[in-house]
């Protein structure tokens, strides 16, 4: 039976025992002991205390002294520096190098090393089973020389533009570039060629590899293509990722994206034909046929604000191939979305989030309850649309939008009469034209709801459950930021 902390507010008698051996580690409890109790502890049990106790309050906190036989006994598998040291960094770092004995290192499978702690990479040399890497710290390949099971290395922070500066040397990639699944270290830097011929490096020498952060990688997969010539280039197994600029480049400056765009990315999309998630900008609209071919995405974010031309067209005849399999949808664009047709062709839809404006085709056709979406976002939607969504969309559990004008009380009776919304837990709507008795009835009816802002109203609604406070400030949701976070990509 696998042993888990409990996720519940009563502490289970597991969480118990950890708290009890992490006091007895903070009383002293082993101290003198001549053999190391823990050398015979699972590794599961060992990293549950370490992380345990980094979530402790200072005063409750064992010191590293004190734990220093866990440490010691070869069975940590996770080592987060950051967690283990706080904020503490610069008296701790030698502490650091002397805690990683080589019997420390040797079993360590992931671990995270902040910015300043340089003498800490050394010791990469010595952990033959790592496969995971965190680090804010620039370092050459040939550090991870002996760590050929690795998969995961991200390198987060500012001071990674130091890459291209560094002498990197891919004579050393295929120590571990085999097990290479994600390789994250180039988000900060600005594109430019040099760049392009790296990630190409990585994608010829990294069989698994499935995500490269998010940096655009279609100019270096474009790269490849003029590198093979008439000759079948490969495909890889590229599961994420993203495809444009940066948010604050000009598309201007780099002029592939414009003539050629539509080139880059049906080679991109050649390359990579098990493509689960992609980020997209569209440059040219006559890109976006080609992304018909990736039968396996899952998630989609897809920009159309540099097209002045109507994109719904080329998008829906899009979700017309690949919808069925969508799960996540963003789309930004310029013209209102008719949101009936993409809940018909993305059946499967469970997020929803368009930067633009929401309506209705005509004839609005009858569709069969829609339980999976969730989540909705949309900066504005109208009358029609509103109706739509609320009506058929059972499954709702959090509805944001910055704009419904046109719902009032009579839209209310509309949709409450096809749908109680009983799983509705955050509603965010601007509506002026729904009055207080409107609301009180809204409020009343849906079961579920916990948070709820509605301004243009009273900030305390009375309901038959008591007040409810409808104005309360609620930070803007970001439904994306689950999958397109940067730990994460």
């Amino acid at each position: 039976m696998d042993v888990k902390t409990s996720t519940s507010k009563v502490p289970s008698l597991y969480d118990k025992c950890m708290m009890r051996t992490l006091a007895n580690f903070k009383e002293g409890f082993w101290r003198g002991n001549r053999a190391n109790p823990f050398v015979l502890v699972p590794s599961d049990i060992v990293d549950d205390l370490v992380r345990i106790r980094d979530d402790l309050c200072p005063g409750l906190r064992p010191s590293i002294a004190q734990m220093h036989l866990l440490f010691s006994s070869g069975r940590l598998t996770i080592f987060d520096l950051i967690g283990l040291f706080g904020d503490c960094i610069f008296p701790l770092s030698t502490e650091v190098v002397r805690l990683m004995t080589p019997d420390v290192c040797r079993n360590l499978r992931d671990i995270t090393i902040p910015f300043l702690y340089t003498e800490v990479i050394p010791k990469l040399l010595e952990c033959p089973n790592l496969e995971v890497l965190r680090t804010q710290n620039v370092f050459r390949l040939r550090l991870l020389k002996n760590c050929p099971n690795l998969c995961i290395i991200r390198i987060h922070d500012k001071h990674a533009v130091k890459l291209l500066k560094c002498p990197w040397n891919f004579e050393d990639l295929p120590f571990f570039g085999k097990s290479l699944e994600i390789f994250d270290v180039f988000r900060m830097i600005t594109p430019n060629d040099e760049l392009y011929k790296v990630l190409a490096q990585i994608f010829l020498n990294s069989p698994k590899l499935i995500s490269l952060g998010l940096i655009d990688t279609s100019l270096a997969l474009h790269s490849i293509h003029e590198l093979y010539g008439t000759n079948d280039p490969p495909q890889f197994v590229l599961k994420r990722a993203f495809w444009g600029t940066a948010d604050d480049a000009d598309p201007g400056d780099i002029p592939p994206y414009h003539a050629q765009y539509p080139t880059i990315i049906k080679q991109a999309v050649f390359s990579c034909p098990l493509l689960q998630e992609l980020i997209i900008q569209v440059f040219h609209m006559d890109c976006v046929p080609h992304l018909s071919h990736l039968k396996h995405l899952s998630v989609l974010s897809i920009n159309f604000a540099y097209c002045d031309e109507d994109s719904n067209s080329a998008f829906l005849n899009l979700l017309r191939d690949i919808g069925y399999h969508l799960r996540h949808l963003s789309v930004e664009t310029g013209f209102a979305l008719p949101v009936n047709t993409v809940l018909k062709l993305c059946p499967c839809l469970e997020t929803l989030v368009v930067c633009g404006s929401v309506t209705v085709s005509r004839p609005v056709q009858t569709l069969n309850s829609l339980q999976c979406l969730k989540r909705l976002k949309v900066n504005s939607i109208d009358k029609p649309g509103l109706i739509f969504v609320f009506s058929h969309c059972f499954g709702l559990e959090d509805v944001f939008t910055h704009y419904a004008l046109d719902f009032d009380d009579d839209s209310l009776e509309k949709i409450l009469k096809k749908n109680r919304l009983p799983n509705l837990k955050s509603l965010h709507i601007t509506s002026p034209n729904l009055t207080y008795r409107g609301l009180q009835k809204l409020l009343d009816t849906l079961p579920s709801l916990k948070n709820v802002y509605v301004p243009c109203h009273k900030s305390l609604v009375f309901t038959s459950r008591g007040p409810i406070r409808t104005n309360l400030y609620t930070k803007k949701p970001d439904y994306f930021s689950f999958l397109m976070d940067k730990h994460r990509f």
